[in-house]
């Protein structure tokens, strides 16, 4: 009955509900996930969180109330979360690369740019090219600090795993190779980590 009208309802009511209300909505679902499933890696709540908004909306474009529909899809959440390893269940190193993934992929628009000053943006975040990913120290640093993990052992177990390529370049007075690479970021030069996710990642 609604085969090609529900797009642009789902649409036209996010514009209606605005951003305060979706947000608001959005820290109640995570925090009630927060609360059933505290032993899960927060990212996975967050991403999970993102369908299950979705999910609300699009269930009252099809007409079921809002407290029905958002019941409904936390419900559904819920035995989605139950399927995902527990943070006891998952090695250090593979939570620090899902944890860097999820940050890459939160602020992907910040990499690529768009309808902002890029300039500006890019040089804190980094860029996207397309055999790998150039994440600067700082948003590096603030990867780590949202995730929870420690800056330098995130480094060093990502080197070892082979996600982050150090450079081959020897700084004068030094015996290893630098870990980052400086990368043109608009007008500026950024110290970068050089990121390769391989697919299995």
């Amino acid at each position: 009955d609604n085969y090609g009208h529900i797009t642009p309802l789902f649409i036209e009511k996010i514009f209606e509900y605005g951003k305060d209300f979706l947000r608001e909505q959005y820290k109640i679902i995570t925090d009630s996930f927060a609360k059933a499933h505290s032993d899960i890696l927060p990212e996975y709540q967050r991403y999970i969180a993102v369908i299950t908004l979705a999910d609300t909306v699009l269930d009252i474009c099809l007409g079921v109330d809002e407290e029905t529909a958002l019941s409904n899809a936390v419900k559904n959440a819920l035995k989605i979360l139950r399927l995902i390893p527990t943070i006891t269940e998952i090695d250090d190193t593979t939570r620090e690369i899902n944890s860097i993934k999820g940050f890459i992929a939160e602020n992907q628009s910040r990499f690529i740019g768009g309808n902002v000053d890029t300039d500006k943006i890019q040089k804190f975040y980094g860029t996207i090219e397309s055999d790998c990913i150039y994440i600067t120290v700082a948003a590096m640093k603030q990867a780590c600090t949202d995730g929870g993990f420690n800056y330098d052992k995130v480094v060093t177990d990502l080197i070892t795993a082979g996600v982050i390529l150090p450079s081959n370049k020897i700084k004068k007075g030094y015996k290893n190779p630098l870990k980052t690479f400086q990368k043109k970021l608009g007008k500026t030069n950024s110290d970068c980590y050089k990121i390769v996710f391989s697919d299995s990642e």
